[in-house]
């Protein structure tokens, strides 16, 4: 009786196990024949290359940044998206184009991106944007890198890294981490 008991929960097991596989499974497939939403709010470093006024130096300097991002998504693999940033402090910057030295405040990012899902974890983004900022802003080419992880109920969490390069201004990335809403469309 022991072993048909064992060979029960084995089987029970595999059972539940290839049920909640389904369910998942059948997720997945409503998604990809469904337009769906995604929103996402993002916490990150900024990693600017930063310049002093006074003594004239260079370093890396670090900001904590916040992003929201929207990304429409016609399936499981393709999707369109504005990612926008804020950095969250004021920093002075060499432009490539003339070195000149110039302040940055707040500056904000909005970028139109293309989104690409390979698989079931990985994302790559990439696309045209502009940074705000008071002083002079700059057209953007921004690409990113992402691994999400799905939670219950249409919750994802990622990680993410982003790389911001500023056409005649200065290059900067970013790594973060963020929470993310799916919303399923009715059609």
């Amino acid at each position: 009786m022991h072993k048909y008991g064992k060979a029960l929960l084995i089987i029970a097991s595999l059972f539940f196990s290839s049920k909640h596989l389904m369910a998942q499974q059948k997720e997945e497939d409503e998604r990809e024949d469904k337009i769906h939403h995604r929103v996402s709010l993002i916490i990150s470093h900024a990693h600017i290359p930063a310049a002093n006024e006074v003594n004239g130096s260079k370093h890396t300097f670090i900001a904590a940044s916040l992003g929201v991002n929207y990304e429409l998504w016609f399936n499981n693999h393709w999707a369109v998206g504005l990612h926008n940033d804020i950095t969250m402090q004021s920093f002075n910057v060499e432009k490539k184009e003339d070195n000149k030295i110039i302040a940055r405040e707040f500056p904000v990012l909005s970028t139109l991106v293309a989104v690409y899902k390979p698989g079931k974890h990985w994302n790559f983004f990439a696309g045209p944007g502009r940074e705000f900022e008071k002083n002079e802003s700059f057209n953007v080419i921004k690409t990113g890198i992402e691994y999400g992880v799905e939670l219950q109920e249409k919750w994802e969490i990622g990680f993410g890294v982003d790389y911001d390069f500023k056409i005649k201004g200065y290059n900067s990335w970013l790594v973060g981490i963020g929470i993310s809403k799916i919303f399923l469309s009715n059609k």
